[in-house]
């Protein structure tokens, strides 16, 4: 699923890049097989958003959208709305 996922967020068009944030090692694993960008978080996060934070505070970017992994039905479309 986490697969899915990144190639929605991929195919919108405002998108210059998709980041997996993740604290599972086996997650980690998938996205890197798949050729995706995955990024290995602390376990002590409350939240996915405090785990994105903990990526996006490492990056250089001006927007962060947060898609979570279990929304392989979002529309490109919507992520561009942001």
């Amino acid at each position: 699923m986490i697969q899915l996922v990144s190639e929605q967020a991929e195919k919108a068009n405002l998108v210059n890049e998709v980041v997996i944030a993740t604290d599972d090692k086996r997650i980690y694993d998938v996205v890197l097989d798949f050729g995706g960008n995955a990024i290995m978080t602390s376990k002590n996060h409350q939240s996915g958003t405090d785990r994105i934070a903990e990526v996006a505070k490492n990056m250089e970017c001006d927007i962060v959208v947060n898609v979570q992994g279990d929304e392989p039905l979002i529309p490109p479309e919507n992520i561009d709305l942001v």
